[in-house]
């Protein structure tokens, strides 16, 4: 019998993975959101690009802070793809724990998944499986350091890179909104956890700012922000000496985006009645940064250091596809989570609440990644 899965938040990148999930699975997709007329135009542009697929899909509302509806929706369904807002990941993942379902997400704040991390026990014995972090960054990026891991064993550290920019940078801010701006701005306050001499270690975010050259693409700049390295730190703490990520912007954008933070654009206090600082900047944000046209790039640079101090890197430059209008970052998150929720589907994944890093090998990620027509490269 085929996995019967669902994608639950019909946003861009929900819509993505329910396009990978039409595409390289057999079994039925239901598409959920709070917003029924936004699920039912994801079903639609779906049946535009897959009209064969029209048979296997279907829509229904589903507010995941209703614990009762999430209860009865999860009775239908065997795998969920969690494509809400990262706070709200767990309102599907703790029932799908009692139950007995499985739930890939896109990638939550590492306080949470670490909480989550607690319940593996319980999940083994219900069967169900938990994959956090299964989106780009942390996701597919934690899968080339392993595919480089599996490659040289004597690696002592890795430093992982990653950026989704518009083609066309526009200032100040040199960005293009490509996900929840909620979620962005978590990226810049919470605190990120990485893995120095041998110590996993909390640190704050928009600092450590570095230059690098990108091939074929020239400077950017990098910095730590929270999450991209997911629970990595973690799982390769007495392996490794060091691991660490950082986001790559347009050079600029992170002391655009300090300026903001300092001077309380993000404060949860209010400036008018009802309204507060971060909701007024919210607002303003998403206006400014949408951008129309939707050109854009994902840059990917992961490179593992050896004892020698020889480097192997993984790098990634991948735009926009013009034939389906998915965007870079569309592709590789909506994706990578799909590959993740098919690989559990099919009984690669353990039972229980798992590391995204001891879900699937990294060499069984690029196969299943090259299978989409994506691949890194190594530098010249």
């Amino acid at each position: 019998m085929s996995a019967r899965f669902a994608v639950v938040g019909c946003g861009i990148q929900g819509t993505a993975a329910a396009y990978d999930l039409l595409q390289f699975t057999d079994g039925p997709v239901t598409l959920a959101d709070a917003e029924p007329k936004r699920a039912e135009r994801t079903r639609d542009r779906l049946v535009q690009l897959l009209p064969e697929s029209e048979p296997r899909l279907r829509s229904e509302p589903l507010d995941v802070k209703d614990t009762a509806a999430v209860e009865a929706f999860l009775a239908h369904h065997d795998v969920l793809v969690s494509a809400v807002p990262y706070r709200l990941h767990p309102a599907l993942e703790h029932p799908a724990i009692v139950l007995g379902k499985s739930v890939v997400d896109m990638g939550n704040d590492t306080d949470a998944v670490l909480v989550m991390l607690d319940r593996d026990a319980e999940a083994r014995v219900t069967g169900a499986t938990i994959v956090p972090d299964a989106g780009l960054a942390p996701g597919l990026v934690n899968s080339f350091a392993l595919a480089l891991l599996e490659r040289h064993p004597e690696a002592r550290a890795i430093r992982a890179y990653c950026g989704g920019l518009p083609k066309r940078p526009r200032p100040p801010l040199n960005y293009a909104l490509r996900f929840s701006l909620e979620s962005l701005l978590g990226e810049y306050e919470d605190d990120a956890f990485e893995l120095r001499e041998g110590d996993v270690v909390r640190i704050d975010p928009l600092t450590d700012l570095e230059q690098i050259d990108f091939p074929g693409v020239g400077t950017l700049e990098a910095f730590v922000t929270s999450g991209g390295s997911g629970t990595a730190p973690f799982t390769f703490r007495g392996r490794l000496d060091s691991y660490s990520y950082k986001t790559l912007r347009y050079p600029g954008h992170c002391q655009a985006m300090r300026t903001l933070r300092d001077l309380g654009f993000w404060d949860s206090a209010e400036v008018s009645p009802g309204m507060s600082s971060r909701a007024a900047t919210i607002r303003v944000l998403e206006r400014v940064l949408t951008d129309e046209d939707g050109e854009d790039a994902v840059f990917v640079k992961v490179a593992a250091t050896l004892a020698d101090g020889s480097e192997h890197a993984l790098f990634l430059n991948e735009g926009r596809d013009p034939s389906t209008g998915f965007t870079a970052m569309e592709r590789l998150t909506g994706f990578s989570t799909a590959i993740l929720a098919q690989a559990v589907a099919e009984g690669e994944v353990r039972p229980g609440v798992v590391p995204y890093e001891s879900a699937i090998s990294g060499e069984s990620f690029l196969r299943r990644l090259a299978r989409r027509g994506i691949a890194p490269f190594t530098a010249p």
